[in-house]
């Protein structure tokens, strides 16, 4: 304890730099930007009238507010497993929804316009970031 100090500093300066906690802050920052370019598209192509079940409805806002707050619980977690284990389901769940987004786009949009792309090109980089977040996570 004289050469490191005290377990509870050394435990919180574990915690603030784990990789899962940045990993989840990041997406968590991201979320709104890639939330904002799909609901453009949404709004343009009247997604309304598409022919998609409630409860497909539904089941897809329930991932979204899991995801949510999984990597919520990552972000500002104080127990280091607790954290990682978070982030990972989180960043997973990110990867899921972005996928069936740009999939789900491309198979129901018969023409993708800029937005429809840009929205595309920004899930894409959400699962990238994802990968990237869970590359060191697993790694350890």
């Amino acid at each position: 304890m004289a050469e490191f100090g005290d377990p509870q500093v050394i435990v919180a300066d574990f915690t603030r730099v784990n990789p899962a906690r940045r990993g989840a802050r990041r997406l968590l920052l991201t979320g709104p930007i890639v939330g904002g370019c799909w609901a453009a598209v949404l709004i343009i192509t009247r997604a309304w009238a598409w022919p998609i079940p409630v409860p497909a409805r539904i089941t897809f806002g329930l991932a979204l507010l899991t995801g949510i707050g999984l990597l919520a619980a990552a972000a500002l977690g104080t127990r280091y497993r607790h954290a990682v284990h978070a982030s990972i389901a989180g960043c997973l769940v990110v990867i899921a929804l972005d996928t069936l987004m740009v999939a789900s786009a491309t198979l129901a949009i018969p023409s993708v316009t800029q937005v429809t792309a840009g929205a595309m090109l920004a899930s894409s980089a959400r699962i990238a970031l994802s990968v990237q977040t869970l590359r060191p996570i697993l790694t350890r």
